[in-house]
């Protein structure tokens, strides 16, 4: 019979370790926008940084559960939004909701709150 203290630890493969953690909530205020252009809305946040490190999302959308990534796509009628999130410098994530219109008269959109959870790792023998 084989019990789990038999078993070796693979040291080859060796874990992410995590040096950061942070979370904010972005909020886009209702809007209408004009038909035929594309609109951005940008909010930064600074988050600290290690060297080498690797970020991870989790991204909630008006209050529902957290899933792991950068980009939302919202679907409200035959509209489409998107939210994307990241790092721009050393210091700063940007949260940016980019809208599309096509519809006559434009778009309402409503209001949107991201609340974002980002989790810096460094990968083994990096820096």
């Amino acid at each position: 019979m084989t019990k789990p203290n038999d078993f070796v630890f693979n040291s080859d493969y060796l874990p992410l370790a995590e040096v950061d953690k942070a979370d904010f909530t972005a909020y886009f205020p209702a809007e209408t926008f004009p038909a035929g252009q594309a609109y951005d809305r940008t909010q930064d946040f600074k988050v600290p940084y290690s060297p080498g490190s690797i970020d991870t999302f989790l991204l909630s959308l008006n209050g529902g559960n957290y899933n792991v990534g950068a980009i939302v796509i919202i679907s409200v009628n035959t509209q489409l939004l998107s939210i994307r999130v990241q790092r721009i410098d050393q210091e700063t994530i940007r949260v940016r909701l980019h809208e599309f219109t096509q519809q006559p008269g434009g778009y309402s959109m409503p209001a949107q709150t991201l609340k974002v959870k980002v989790s810096s790792f460094r990968p083994p023998n990096a820096f």
